[in-house]
């Protein structure tokens, strides 16, 4: 069977589409310079301009193969395979330039030439957003996760349990809407697959149709949300924003830059953080100033931003060391958009989404209680200057003192509802209020931490009668009045839940890294839907004797 045969096969076609900067450049231009390949013209016949390329074939044996040689003791020619690889590029006039890709054309191609929306873009635009069969995502949070859904049937994006407010799209597959003269459909970045029956003198007329759909924004009916946040991938603007980041960090500014380990840490075991050139200089809390002061400025280059390393230091001796370019987190403005860098990559933020975070957070209550500051002292030890931070379980017992409240720190209790047990909260007061303690150690993802402990403890708390029992048995155990926790008929709304950040002094709404407003914003809305009082609160530090 041909390939693109006079009788219109259904066939699979893969494409992707060159940059429209680069669109007047020679076809050889865009293939990687690795590539072995001898180009063929079209049939004359064919009134397009279009080229095709295809890899210099290769037999390779698998790396497996060896090890089956030694326990024959001989070689085993069988074993040996070949792969195809194909491009056709097709050039639509004042359009652009779609790419054919067949076997493993992808890897002819430079990557940095190629549109890099272009897939789920156009996927979005042809796709009925009723039928989706597959979704990959990555999930800004404490660290990046990218994930992978299937549905066993026809589903719309509800079904894949996606957060609109933290989750990028990163390919889909799925139905044509009508009017799409395609089969099934996927798009994923740079790529976009579907499957037609196609004559060969039809293929310059599917590549201008790919084009029309590729600049539509019918997508924005059904998946309006994927603009809120998008990852940056030109390079120019990639090199760009570096630049100012590495310029922001070398004047040793401290407005919008935090530093964050962009992994799970058990954090009521660790010490304590350094840097590069300082690392006996342990510290506590992890903090971009501490950075800024083991280098000078003057000094300061790309190449030491790449190589700089924080040091991780636990309760058990155990050492570990992240490059310091992904734990910085930075927001820069430019021309009025917001850049966001996290875990070493640059995301554009929408000015209405900033905005709508913005607004809900500021709506979120601080808290009437005075809290204690949290003590810090300095020492000398062999000739170090050491800085020590009132540790969460000291600051609980003294604060619980202070403001005559019930202490239930660490003390845990299980439940079906979650996979390890869980606390009450930190500190319980009479009037109903349950309070969440975290340090800022560690930047958004001990907030995030934070965040999710108050929400899964109120939650719960509100559904698990066995949790509401296993609660008054603690209480009963301090002291506390136990209907502080109603057997039967709680009421959700005669409790709120106060947020307690150790370390901030200022209005904490106002000074929050920006994925740690959304995951506030997630857990503050999930919350009060369920009717609960969410309320915010910081202690700054004070010097100790």
């Amino acid at each position: 069977m041909e390939l693109i045969g006079d009788d219109g096969d259904l066939i699979t076609l893969r494409t992707c589409m060159i940059k429209k900067e680069f669109v007047e450049e020679d076809y050889r231009f865009f293939l990687s310079d690795s590539a072995e390949v001898k180009s063929y013209n079209l049939d004359e016949k064919l009134n397009f301009e279009a080229k095709i390329w295809v890899k210099t074939p290769e037999l390779k044996r698998p790396i497996w193969a060896k090890f089956l040689d030694e326990l024959t003791e001989e070689f085993i020619d069988e074993l040996k395979s070949m792969s195809s690889s194909a491009a056709i590029f097709v050039k639509v006039p004042e359009k652009g330039i779609i790419i054919f890709l067949f076997g493993y054309g992808r890897h002819l191609i430079n990557q940095a030439y190629i549109q890099r929306d272009f897939g789920i873009k156009t996927a979005l635009n042809c796709l009925d957003h009723k039928t989706l069969r597959s979704i990959d995502s990555l999930t800004l949070d404490d660290q990046a996760v990218q994930k992978r859904t299937q549905a066993s049937r026809d589903s719309n994006i509800n079904t894949f349990g996606i957060d609109v407010s933290k989750d990028i799209l990163r390919s889909v597959t799925g139905l044509p809407k009508k009017g799409v003269p395609y089969n099934s459909i996927s798009g994923g970045d740079a790529y976009f697959g579907f499957s037609k029956k196609i004559k060969k003198n039809e293929l310059f007329d599917t590549a201008r149709e790919i084009i029309e759909f590729y600049n539509k924004d019918d997508y924005k009916d059904n998946f309006e949300w994927i603009d809120n946040i998008k990852r940056i991938k030109k390079d120019e603007i990639v090199e760009n924003l570096n630049g100012k980041l590495i310029a922001k960090i070398k004047s040793k500014d401290i407005n919008n830059i935090h530093l964050n380990v962009p992994e799970i840490l058990s954090w009521d075991q660790i010490d304590g953080f350094s840097f590069t050139r300082n690392k006996s200089n342990i510290s506590p809390t992890l903090e971009i100033e501490n950075y800024y002061n083991s280098f000078d400025s003057s000094e300061y280059k790309e190449e030491r931003f790449k190589q700089d390393r924080v040091f991780i230091f636990d309760s058990q001796n155990n050492e570990e060391k992240i490059p310091i370019y992904k734990c910085i987190y930075s927001e820069l403005i430019i021309d009025g958009i917001i850049y966001v860098y996290y875990n070493a990559e640059w995301f554009e933020i929408d000015k209405d989404f900033v905005a709508n975070i913005d607004k809900s957070i500021l709506s979120i209550d601080i808290s009437n209680i005075t809290f204690p500051e949290v003590l810090k002292s300095n020492s000398l030890i062999e000739g170090e200057s050491i800085c020590f931070i009132e540790s969460e379980k000291d600051y609980n017992l003294r604060a619980s003192i202070e403001l005559s409240c019930h202490n239930l720190d660490a003390k845990l209790i299980r439940s079906k509802m979650v996979s390890t047990p869980i606390e009450i909260c930190d500190l319980l007061m009479q009037d109903k209020k349950l309070i969440h303690v975290k340090h800022r150690k560690g930047g958004s993802a001990g907030l995030s931490h934070l965040f999710s402990q108050g929400f899964v403890s109120a939650e719960t708390i509100l559904s698990d009668r066995a949790f509401r029992i296993s609660a008054r048995k603690v209480l009963k155990k301090v002291g506390a009045d136990l209907e502080l926790i109603p057997l039967d008929k709680f009421k959700s709304e005669n409790y709120e839940i106060v947020y307690l950040v150790l370390g901030f002094k200022d209005d904490i709404r106002k000074t929050l890294p920006f994925f740690s407003k959304i995951n506030l914003y997630r857990t503050y809305k999930e919350l009060t839907q369920r009717g609960f009082k969410v309320s915010l609160a910081g202690a700054g530090f004070t010097i100790s004797n």
